[in-house]
């Protein structure tokens, strides 16, 4: 069993707010019940075709599932674990992380399926493909983008690389080098973008009969009707623009690949107004610490302190009150919290005291006020007052994208970040809400 660690500069050493749990990582906690998710999971579930009662199997052929969720919340943990739950024989996952193998700072749809080619090819390593299902894909490569390119190095580097026999190994090596160029070459990166935007529908559909050969090859391996399932993580990290611009603008390029592929998405986007019906939905509750009428909420707390305390043991705490006023001032949110302690450890002298933590939350106060505008404060106030809620106004996306309001309960009700209720402006507000 692994020890959270106490000395105070091991638990800065070791916090880590990017990289998502491992399924079995020994911190996971099960925030089913906290979170009031229990039929998230069992909807997710069907959305796959699994029946979680029944063990019933009817896949579709293609759906794609956006995760929603506060950036931070621990979507891409609870989908780790949720498609854990449900593969047994059933289904095959491939983890894409699009901010660890493309520059999530300018990530197009062309990329996204050039980097799940790349994890396919990798995960399916394995197979025996017979060359007339892998030669068409690297054709298109070849003739079709990187002969077109006017990338002249990187072109003649990539052509060099390419020997020995066609086979998946030699097809993952191939396109990990292609991704890299995506992310690292920025005259690469353009030059293939637009050969492969010209071309797409051509790649979508080597693509497409791939996932078939391969599903049809493990059925003839092991016997079981398994499908492939992708797990796109990153995509609720890119900026607005280029959110906006994979899932609305360009979103039949993506609806051109036929697969079970389930993407993790901000909630701000869920509120955008302009998502096609053909993408189908699904929030990640909130950990909640408090109901919607203001009595505390046991199964919330109990979560939050035990994600707590297994990154940091409780002997680095001066007592109870300074765990709680950092689960407090985090509302729930895993991430801030976790920030929280990573701030009270810095000023905390040899043990996390109310002190330091009350410094904690006095500086992640001022880093939302640095964004927050005058009217940012009026609609904060007034849901907090229970005198708006319903819809949006114009500036709820970015309220949210920006964790300064925070749903529960599906989206059901919201509440202020509990940090900014310490600002001034938002008391005078309060005041007058």
């Amino acid at each position: 069993m692994v020890v959270a660690p106490s000395d105070l500069l091991e638990i800065l050493r070791d916090i880590d707010f990017e990289t998502a749990l491992a399924v079995g990582d020994q911190r996971y906690v099960d925030t089913t019940a906290a979170r009031g998710s229990e039929h998230t999971r069992e909807r997710l579930a069907k959305k796959l075709g699994v029946d979680p009662r029944t063990n019933r199997f009817l896949p579709p052929t293609s759906r794609h599932i956006l995760l929603f969720g506060h950036r931070g919340s621990g979507k891409t943990t609870e989908l780790r674990v949720a498609l854990e739950r449900l593969r047994e024989g059933r289904l095959l996952i491939v983890d894409v992380d699009i901010a660890t193998v493309l520059d999530r700072n300018n990530a197009q749809y062309a990329d996204l399926l050039v980097a799940m080619a790349r994890a396919t090819f990798d995960n399916l390593r394995h197979l025996s493909m017979r060359q007339e299902e892998l030669q068409p894909i690297e054709d298109w490569l070849f003739t079709q983008v990187i002969d077109r390119s006017e990338s002249r190095d990187f072109m003649a580097e990539l052509k060099t690389s390419a020997r020995g026999g066609l086979n998946l190994p030699f097809l993952a090596d191939l396109f990990a080098r292609f991704t890299t160029a995506f992310k690292t070459n920025h005259q690469a990166k353009e030059s293939f973008r637009r050969e492969i935007r010209g071309t797409f529908s051509t790649l979508a559909e080597l693509f497409n009969r791939f996932l078939r050969d391969a599903e049809a090859e493990i059925h003839r391996k092991t016997g079981d009707e398994q499908r492939i399932v992708f797990a796109i993580d990153g995509t609720d990290k890119l900026s607005s623009e280029d959110t906006k611009r994979l899932f609305v603008a360009d979103v039949e390029q993506l609806l051109a690949i036929d697969a079970l592929i389930v993407y993790t998405a901000p909630i701000a986007l869920k509120y955008d107004g302009n998502l096609t019906s053909r993408l189908h939905d699904i929030v990640l509750p909130m950990i909640k610490l408090y109901t919607r009428e203001g009595a505390r909420f046991e199964q919330g707390w109990e979560a939050m302190r035990s994600i707590l305390l297994g990154r940091a043991d409780r002997a680095a705490f001066a007592d109870e009150q300074a765990i709680e006023n950092l689960i407090e001032g985090s509302g729930g949110h895993p991430r801030d919290m976790l920030r929280l302690l990573q701030i009270a450890c810095e000023y905390a002298d040899q043990k996390v005291d109310v002190t330091s933590v009350e410094r904690a939350l006095d500086a992640l106060a001022r880093d939302h006020q640095r964004y927050l505008l005058e009217e940012d404060y009026v609609e904060l106030a007034k849901v907090d007052a229970g005198k708006a809620h319903d819809g949006h106004r114009p500036n709820t996306h970015r309220l949210l994208l920006n964790l300064a309001l925070l749903e529960y309960n599906d989206g059901s009700w919201r509440r202020s970040h509990p940090v900014i209720r310490r600002l001034d402006r938002y008391k005078h507000e309060k005041m007058r809400a």
